[in-house]
């Protein structure tokens, strides 16, 4: 492994890739909370990486997405 590579953490991955898929899609975090049932402060502070989530709601935030939940934990 190259020293220049940054291993991300699993909340930091998700945080940047949920940021990159709702913009990508137009979305609002308003939006994005309203079509998942999540709050939009909760939607916030995940894109921050300084929540945690569940499985559960990583599902609902991947089908809100139209996109295959594992697209939200990609490098």
């Amino acid at each position: 492994m190259s020293s220049h590579y940054t291993v991300k953490t699993a909340r930091e991955r998700l945080a940047r890739n949920l940021k990159d898929w709702r913009v990508k899609r137009g979305m609002s975090q308003d939006v994005l909370a309203e079509h998942s049932g999540l709050s939009r402060v909760f939607l916030s502070r995940l894109e921050g990486a300084l929540e945690t989530v569940s499985l559960d709601n990583i599902e609902k935030l991947a089908d809100v997405l139209k996109i295959d939940i594992l697209d939200l934990l990609h490098h």
